[in-house]
């Protein structure tokens, strides 16, 4: 078999335990093989010869698992990544090695003019600034990893500042060398300003230069200041830089900030939500020591609907999902799912985890008094969904699912799939530690910092995805989910897609025809067109394809979305199976 060699996929897990610069190259060298090995053997579903080209690895990713988990749960460690960027209150951003700006925050895009796919106006910089920054950019390979590799200014869009900027070599999130442009923060106080005067023997002429040059005050502002003329302002300045053996105002200003001692630390998020007082979060306490976490959302006396929250968003809710609740009058009931939030994990197979997911639904609902409701499933929580109208279908009036998984286990659902989704489904059922090391990888990525980088990296360059995901709110909606999600760790993600690989048919047949299924035009691996393939082969099943939405279709559609499920739950009230509000 061609492509990467055991031993090279090998050392990228192992690399993946000490940090996640090399997981996209260790996704993409598995789906290598296994293209590889569908493509001679004509095998597409579990066999000896899937054994034969993966088993040699099994073990090693075993022990890489172990070293991964032996670090402990990373948390923003990733001081260069976007998430880092964007929560930096001033100017920083990354520049590839072509002097392309890959990105910027918004402040250096509102004070610098730095735009994404573009290089830096040289309008902004000194005389020969520019071409200097640019020609450090592209021999950055040859300095060391997080050195300052220049200093340099920038003019401030309509204003006469100038910001003091420094360029850094850093890996971003696959391992490549960029560039790191942050601002040189800089504090002038006049104790330590009257010990650089003293130390370097400064008259109070180029003490005040010195001041100006180190709180971006130019040099002409300057010159109105003093009542002197530009030209007499800029050779005192030269005269200053020569005394000193500096050959720029940059310069000079790092000179003081070195004196001062000051060191950049990068800022925390600067942007966090407050709760919404519109959602709440409760605790119900089972049998058997166990704990349900349930979020309410929308009115108490709303139409219910028993709402199973997907991996990726969680219960997050945008303001136009608040809009189309409140419209449509629903109070959404939405449990955790054994070992997420602070539910308690459950023992037993993936598979048993479903039926205990249903007993949890059950006993919420006899909790809240509701007798009869509609439930819905988002992506891979239709599984649950389903499983919860089978198991109570004198209570679950319809099911809707938004974007659902679809049971792969025969080749000819097998083929309907994508190689990367053909090759996470057989992984998780023939070789576990090898998916399972997979979804840890991710999330552990995910947890360093690399969360937009890894989003973009999965969502495969969808454009009606990314540009939903790059919406402020949501980002920082979708990351209080996700450390909601994996408040107890990894194990569920694992799980969960693990039922997902697991022989789950049954309950799309068995929970009836009124089933609704809608699903992005554009979505990922379980595209329409996989399942108007599932749907000729099965008679029971049909769906809905929604234009320009693609994964996260219930965050950009969501009028359609919950207009839908309020239409299924009314027409299930009309036929007699009236919902009982909580009491």
């Amino acid at each position: 078999m061609r492509g990467t060699s055991d031993e090279e996929i090998i050392k990228i897990a192992y690399s993946l335990s000490v940090g996640p610069f090399r997981y996209e190259e260790m996704l993409g060298a598995l789906q290598d093989r296994y293209s590889e090995f569908v493509e001679e053997t004509g095998e597409v579903v579990d066999g000896q010869a899937v054994e034969t080209a993966f088993a040699s690895l099994a073990p090693h990713f075993e022990n890489a698992q172990a070293l991964l988990e032996s670090q402990g749960r990373p948390s923003d460690t990733a001081r260069y990544s976007l998430k880092m960027i964007d929560a930096d209150s001033s100017p920083a951003a990354l520049i590839g090695v072509d002097g392309r700006v890959i990105h910027a925050n918004r402040m250096a895009q509102s004070m610098l003019g730095l735009k994404p796919g573009e290089r830096p106006d040289k309008d902004q910089f000194e005389p020969g600034h520019r071409s200097a920054l640019l020609e450090r950019l592209e021999g950055l390979e040859t300095h060391q990893l997080q050195e300052v590799a220049m200093v340099f200014a920038m003019d401030v869009l309509g204003g006469d500042e100038q910001a003091k900027l420094a360029l850094t070599k850093v890996h971003d999130g696959n391992g490549d060398v960029v560039g790191h442009v942050s601002t040189i923060h800089i504090s002038w106080f006049p104790e330590i300003a009257e010990r650089f005067r003293t130390l370097f023997k400064l008259t109070p002429v180029e003490l005040e230069i010195t001041k100006a040059v180190v709180t971006g005050i130019k040099l002409t502002e300057l010159a109105k200041q003093r009542g002197r003329s530009v030209e007499t302002v800029r050779h005192q300045t030269k005269m200053l830089l020569g005394k000193l053996g500096l050959r720029s105002q940059t310069e000079l200003a790092c000179l003081y900030s070195g004196f001062a001692n000051f060191r950049n630390i990068p800022q925390a998020e600067a942007a966090v939500l407050a709760e919404d007082p519109r959602q709440q979060t409760h605790i119900l306490k089972l049998g058997d020591d166990r704990v349900l976490e349930y979020d309410i959302i929308g009115d108490p006396d709303g139409l219910p609907v028993l709402m199973h929250p997907a991996l990726l968003g969680g219960s997050a809710m945008i303001d136009e999902m608040w809009d189309a609740v409140e419209d449509n009058n629903l109070r959404l009931i939405v449990p955790w799912r054994p070992g997420m939030a602070s539910t308690t994990a459950a023992p037993g197979s993936p598979v048993d985890n479903i039926k205990t997911a249903c007993t949890d639904a059950r006993a919420l609902l006899d909790h809240l008094g509701i007798e009869r409701c509609v439930t819905v499933g988002h992506i891979t929580s239709a599984i649950i969904a389903l499983a919860c109208k089978v198991e109570m279908p004198d209570r679950i009036t319809g099911v809707v699912n938004l974007n659902p998984v679809l049971p792969t286990i025969s080749g000819r659902q097998v083929r309907l799939l994508d190689m990367t989704e053909r090759m996470r489904m057989q992984m998780m059922r023939a070789f576990p530690s090898i998916g399972r090391y997979l979804v840890h990888g991710a999330l552990a990525k995910v947890d360093t910092g690399y969360d937009q980088e890894y989003i973009h990296k999965f969502l495969d360059s969808n454009e009606y995805d990314l540009r939903f995901t790059d919406r402020d709110d949501v980002k920082h909606l979708f990351r209080a989910a996700f450390k909601t999600t994996t408040r107890q760790g990894y194990e569920p993600f694992t799980r969960e897609l693990m039922q997902v690989a697991s022989d789950w048919g049954h309950l799309f047949a068995n929970a009836g025809p009124e089933t609704v299924n809608l699903v992005g035009a554009h979505n990922l691996h379980y595209t329409p067109r996989v399942l108007e393939g599932f749907a000729r082969d099965n008679d029971y099943f049909s769906f809905e394809a929604v234009p320009q939405t693609g994964h996260l279709l219930l965050y950009q559609k969501p009028e359609l979305v919950f207009a839908r499920i309020a239409e299924v739950a009314r027409t299930a009230s009309v036929a007699g199976a009236t919902p009982v509000p909580a009491s």
